[in-house]
């Protein structure tokens, strides 16, 4: 077995380990049983941190007296360097770098049980399953403890956001154990928010997380900046899946589609695109919405009043309260103005297809090659 004393020195290092880990990991994390005790090692190492850190000040030559920011790379490091454990069949089974080791140990009171109601149960060795679900709870609790740490360095901060929803939570024990952390996140706002968003919205999905003001702070992100953030189209994506639901209300439809239309107006003719289509498939979805395309003032009092003018948009734009945007009231002229734009061949091609008979696929106008 990998000695858990190197593993020490090699997260403790002055200096950034990338190639020792890499060697870990090449040779040795193949190995179902040394990717266990990493975890083992990585979470007890977490976990005394700030004890050790602590201590440092009276003891200036004490591993932990490393640069903090060096350290909790080091572990983010040595944590994503864990292959994530594959969904493995019954019939599959686990490399082991010592085939007696704690699966062995820990299986031998299952085994006995066994033993009880079937004659031909003669392994020690447990199913891909047990394993399976010993791993999970390891790598759950390592990436929990990492997640503690406060506060992480913006660069690893970001890049545990981006990752996450592919390289961690399919493998977790119980997903639902990020949601403090990914609120926190989202609750940010900015590039952080949108970072967060594809962790979350998997959460809520796939996992029955309830996030009341998911679509409030959803409905904050559209600004004019979201539009040239690195991670824009992936945001789009995940902004068209989040309204496709038809239980929406409507006012919350109606916020969203009147929001992303008075945006159309400043953002640059590639950002237009992508509005149109999501405008369109919220029209397509959202059929109790459809009176935005024109809208003429009915309201008997509002045309008594003095102060409503002929021609005022009642849109507020900067309300943050869905429920008080007055966005079913408005309509999407913005759209209009958009066949007088500056950059006819594309933005006004794209116009027609507000008026098309299904759901736009925005990938094709969220690819980076538009945007």
């Amino acid at each position: 077995m990998v000695d858990p004393w190197r593993r020490f020195h090699v997260v403790y290092s002055i200096e950034e380990a990338d190639t020792l880990l890499d060697l870990l990991a090449s040779k040795y994390f193949k190995y179902i049983d040394v990717c266990y005790f990493t975890c083992i090692s990585l979470e007890k190492l977490i976990r005394t941190l700030d004890v050790r850190s602590a201590s440092a000040e009276s003891e200036k030559e004490s591993p932990a007296s490393a640069s903090g920011e060096l350290l909790i790379r080091n572990l983010h490091h040595a944590l994503s360097k864990i292959p994530p454990l594959q969904q493995l069949g019954e019939k599959s089974e686990f490399e082991m770098w010592n085939a007696s080791g704690v699966f062995a140990k820990d299986s031998k009171t299952e085994t006995k049980k066994k033993r009880k109601d079937s004659k031909t149960e003669t392994s020690d060795v447990p199913s891909s399953a047990i394993i399976s679900k010993k791993m999970k709870l390891k790598f759950s609790k390592a990436w929990m403890a990492f997640l503690t740490l406060e506060p992480l360095p913006i660069d690893v901060y970001k890049e545990v956001l981006v990752t996450l929803h592919q390289a961690v939570i399919p493998y977790l024990s119980n997903p639902k154990l990020l949601s403090d952390f990914l609120t926190k996140s989202y609750d940010i706002g900015g590039v952080i928010s949108v970072m967060a968003l594809s962790s979350l919205f998997i959460l809520m999905t796939e996992h029955g997380f309830e996030y009341p003001n998911f679509y409030v702070k959803l409905y904050a992100l559209l600004q004019p900046s979201i539009f040239i953030a690195k991670h824009r189209a992936k945001f789009f994506q995940l902004l068209d899946s989040c309204l496709k639901s038809p239980l929406l209300p409507a006012y919350l439809a109606a916020s969203f589609a009147k929001k992303l239309s008075r945006l159309a107006l400043t953002v640059p003719p590639s950002g237009s695109l992508v509005i149109i289509a999501l405008i369109h498939n919220l029209l397509r979805r959202h059929p109790s919405i459809n009176c935005l395309v024109h809208q003429e003032e009915k309201d008997q009092t509002a045309k008594n009043d003095i102060s409503a003018k002929p021609g005022i948009d009642h849109f507020k734009n900067e309300e943050s309260d869905l429920t008080k945007t007055n966005a079913l009231r408005s309509s999407l002229w913005e759209i209009d103005t958009l066949r007088h734009h500056y950059c006819p061949p594309g933005v006004q091609v794209k116009y027609t297809y507000l008026f098309a008979t299904s759901t736009l696929c925005l990938c094709k106008y969220s690819h980076p090659i538009f945007m």
